[in-house]
């Protein structure tokens, strides 16, 4: 009898166990999952940052060139990817990190140089060294002397030539999700929260994979030579005083406004409660945006520069899953040049925006209407640009050089 009681008491204790243990047991497994994750991102950035010091050291010291930055960067992910202590394991292990970068449907990395600027290489450029140097055209920063310099900052830029002088590079990669289950959670989890405001880091996610971003500076022990298409960031900033750049983009939870009398071209009906969250009546507003056609191409091209194909896939990002009824694009020029010509080049580079965002997936329910609008509607006044030649000529113009895009929801 006193075996029989006991027994039953303990099936019952055993029992109450493996309910515990079934309940509990999942929520373990997905928190050492996730802390296996966590830890595989971790030694993955600290892997990136290493890279890209190499990087920023290899661009130092070979005049800013982006094909040596990009090289030293792969060759620095080597230990990430394999590593090994034979030629045949490194060969290997650099192969496999030339694939992650390089990825075989688009990039897996993103490597952005982001000074020198194309303003400083407008402000500091020494036409003796282009010579010396024989850079077929391109511009050069001089890196000699830099310790007795007291060069003062220039207005196109922002930067004395001390500052021109910093190499500094944005790399973002692609990392692959290494834990099973944990990984698919946090790409599907990172999808959700994508708001397409970099178009880099949404065709990243968009592959599966976690973007993993690092920045590095380091003084320049060369002569900067101007890449192929350097970023523009014009001005002097913020003048040095630092500025809070506030929160971060979320994704909209209820992207579209109801309408009002006011903004109402779309033709929707009017909600009869003027409430956004009673429900009912909301259209979505007309898309407006203007576009330097220097962040779009080269001057006096019409062909669209990698920069460009990447500002308008940003700019696209947030509409590539609606339909529009209606497209406007208008292409403008500076009035440098005969109208003819302008009307032309204009009208070629209206063309080339809409053929690429139709190719990004643009819907469009009507015929676009692309027009090249020459240097008509100018934006500067001429007697601003007197007595100026040249690239100052060409900078005071900019602003008339523009490409503008409309678009009108589906109703």
């Amino acid at each position: 009898a006193w075996l029989t009681w006991f027994l039953a008491k303990n099936s019952e204790l055993y029992g109450a166990a493996i309910v515990e243990l079934a309940v509990v047991a999942p929520v373990l497994t997905v928190l050492g999952l996730s802390a296996a994750q966590y830890s595989s991102l971790f030694f993955a950035k600290n892997q990136v940052n290493h890279a890209a010091f190499l990087a920023a050291r290899a661009g130092s010291v070979g005049n800013a060139s982006i094909d040596a930055i990009k090289q030293a960067y792969i060759q620095g992910l080597v230990p990430m990817y394999g590593g090994g202590s034979t030629p045949a394991e490194l060969a290997k292990s650099l192969a496999n990190a030339t694939e992650a970068v390089n990825g075989k449907d688009g990039p897996g990395a993103y490597i952005e140089m982001l000074n020198p600027t194309k303003e400083a290489f407008e402000d500091w450029n020494d036409e003796k060294l282009q010579t010396l140097l024989d850079t077929k055209g391109k511009r050069v920063i001089s890196n000699r002397g830099l310790g007795l310099s007291t060069d003062a900052v220039r207005a196109n830029s922002g930067e004395s030539r001390q500052d021109a002088n910093l190499i500094k590079l944005r790399i973002m990669q692609g990392i692959k999700p290494a834990v099973p289950v944990v990984g698919s959670i946090y790409t599907a989890y990172l999808k959700y929260l994508d708001t397409g405001s970099d178009a880099n880091r949404s065709a990243l996610i968009q592959k599966g994979l976690i973007p993993v971003v690092t920045n590095v500076t380091m003084q320049m022990q060369s002569d900067a030579i101007e890449p192929d298409h350097p970023v523009s960031s014009p001005g002097s900033g913020n003048g040095g005083n630092p500025v809070d750049p506030g929160e971060p983009p979320t994704t909209p939870t209820n992207p579209t406004q109801p309408c009002s009398e006011s903004s109402n071209p779309t033709g929707c009906d009017l909600p009869s409660d003027p409430d956004p969250g009673g429900g009912g009546g909301a259209c979505e507003v007309p898309v407006k945006a203007e576009m330097s056609a220097d962040a779009l191409f080269d001057f006096d091209s019409a062909t669209l520069s990698p920069t460009g194909k990447s500002n308008l896939a940003q700019f696209m990002a947030p509409y590539l899953n609606k339909t529009f009824d209606k497209v406007v694009i208008n292409g403008y020029t500076d009035p440098l040049g005969n109208d003819a010509y302008n009307i032309d080049l204009s009208q070629r580079r209206a063309d080339a925006v809409a053929l690429y965002l139709n190719q990004l997936g643009l819907k469009v329910m009507d015929v676009p209407v692309v027009r090249g609008k020459g240097a008509t509607s100018p934006k500067v006044n001429p007697d601003d640009c007197k007595n100026k030649t040249g690239d100052d000529l060409k900078a005071c113009y900019a602003p008339d050089r523009r490409v503008t895009i409309e678009l009108t929801p589906h109703s």
